[in-house]
C-alpha cells in the first residue's frame, strides 16, 4: 500500500511541474495565445475587404470641403455618386443616402478618397472618388451666433 501510495504521489507531482513548465512559457504557435497588447486595435476593426472605406485617404486641408455644381448623379444601393463641377473640374463624391439632385449647389466634407475605385454595383471605375457627407449650399448650417428666422435682430 505504501509502495501505491507513493508511486501516485511522483505521477501527480510530475504532472503538477509539467503544468507549471508550460503555462510560463509562451504559445509557439502563432494561431494560438495571440495577446490582446499584441492585437492593434485598429487593423483588427472588423472592415469587410469589400468596404469602400478600405484604404482611405486622409483629405489634404485644401480638399476637406468642397463646393459645387451638381452635374451627373449614380444611385447604387445605399450610396449615391455625384460627380460635382468645381471651379471648372469634374470630381466625383460618394455618399451615402439620395445625395442632391443634378443642377443643385452642394458643400462637400471629405472623410477621404481612394485613387483607382472600382465600384461593381456600377460596374465602372473612378481615377479619384472621395468619400464625404453632401449638403446643399443654398443652405448653410447656421453658426451659434446667427440670428435664426425666429430671431429678431
Amino acid at each position: 500500500m505504501l509502495r501505491t501510495s507513493l508511486a501516485w504521489t511522483l505521477v501527480l507531482a510530475s504532472g503538477l511541474s509539467c503544468e507549471r513548465a508550460t503555462a510560463a512559457q509562451p504559445a509557439a504557435s502563432s494561431d494560438v495565445g495571440v495577446s490582446a497588447a499584441a492585437v492593434d486595435p485598429v487593423a483588427a476593426a472588423d472592415t469587410p475587404a469589400a468596404s469602400p472605406f478600405a484604404g482611405l485617404r486622409a483629405p489634404d486641408p485644401e480638399h476637406a470641403s468642397l463646393t459645387g455644381t451638381v452635374v451627373e448623379r449614380l444611385s447604387a444601393g445605399r450610396y449615391t455618386y455625384l460627380q460635382i463641377d468645381v471651379d471648372g473640374v469634374g470630381r466625383w463624391v460618394a455618399t451615402t443616402g439620395e445625395g442632391a439632385s443634378v443642377g443643385q449647389l452642394v458643400r462637400v466634407r471629405s472623410f477621404g478618397s481612394r485613387r483607382d475605385f472600382e465600384s461593381p454595383r456600377l460596374g465602372r471605375r473612378f481615377d479619384e472618388l472621395v468619400f464625404g457627407s453632401v449638403v446643399l449650399a443654398e443652405h448653410p448650417v447656421a453658426s451659434p451666433t446667427s440670428p435664426t428666422p425666429t430671431q429678431k435682430t
